[in-house]
């Protein structure tokens, strides 16, 4: 369970960092090339730990 807990944690952070990647972006802080990379790299990362915490909760039912 603090297993789940910790990568629900993480996938809260990597939320949190997308929007702030968004805002650099909207800010003109960062190129558009570079946040564009950025923010896949967020993107799978956030992927991941979905499919993480599923299949924990998954293994969990079991």
């Amino acid at each position: 369970m603090d297993f789940i807990a910790k990568f629900q944690i993480a996938l809260k952070e990597a939320n949190e960092t997308e929007y702030w990647i968004e805002l650099f972006i909207r800010a003109d802080i960062i190129p558009p090339d570079y946040a564009k990379t950025l923010l896949h790299d967020c993107g799978v990362i956030r992927r991941m730990l979905i499919s993480s915490i599923n299949t924990a909760k998954g293994n969990l039912k079991k």
